[in-house]
């Protein structure tokens, strides 16, 4: 017992630390994301998600990135689940007004070990199509999560890897809280530090993101 909750304060202290660098960051690195989520239907197999998401740059009022969304997912086994989405994106990278893009990604989530932290391991590949000015593309994403699983506030910690074109491209750090509800609904506090690969230069990006989930809306 002593040592679970030694265990459990170094986790939150960890977090808390990743948290709290995003503020020692410059405000035009400092973006903001929000996502929400909700089931539409769900069984012992098969889940049927849908997503909103916004984010912003600079202030609160700068939204540059807006993305509608819907994921299946089928639990092969107690370890193994496979997921198909489709994502409507509304993007601004320069500040020349929105345009849209369509992606589609899927791949399998496998719990690599459950005791005593909860391991994740995440592939996904993505189809990005008719986005104006540019030809198809594929991505291929890697990422590794740990968390403390249990009702309550638990911490957790995410690397991601993506490749485009089969070369590096991006690399995602991110750190929070996940506070689940009985109700089957949870939010999730984080911060992200990621570097990306532009014009073969390595560039930092910071953002402070809240995610909540608001589990089956009708039961």
């Amino acid at each position: 017992m002593t040592l679970r909750l030694r265990g459990d304060r170094a986790a939150l202290r960890l977090a808390a630390l990743a948290l709290t660098a995003a503020w020692s960051s410059s405000a035009a690195d400092l973006q903001f994301w929000n996502l929400t989520e909700f089931t539409l239907a769900e069984s012992q197999r098969m889940s049927w998600q849908v997503l909103a998401a916004l984010r912003t740059r600079n202030h609160l009022t700068d939204a540059y990135d807006e993305r509608l969304g819907a994921t299946v997912r089928l639990q092969a086994n107690r370890r193994l689940s496979l997921g198909a989405s489709y994502l409507r994106r509304w993007v601004d990278p320069e500040g020349q007004g929105l345009h849209r893009e369509n992606r589609l990604y899927g791949g399998p989530t496998i719990l690599l070990f459950e005791h005593p932290l909860r391991v994740w391991s995440v592939t996904l590949y993505e189809r990005h199509i008719a986005i104006p000015g540019q030809a198809d593309f594929n991505r291929y994403k890697q990422r590794i999560e740990i968390e403390r699983a249990r009702h309550g506030l638990s911490p957790f910690l995410a690397e991601e890897v993506t490749f485009l074109r089969q070369r590096f491209y991006r690399l995602r750090s991110r750190a929070g809280f996940r506070w689940r509800l009985h109700s089957g609904r949870s939010f999730e506090p984080g911060y992200q530090f990621e570097t990306i690969k532009t014009g073969g230069v390595l560039r930092p990006r910071h953002s402070i993101q809240a995610n909540l989930s608001l589990g089956r809306l009708r039961r």
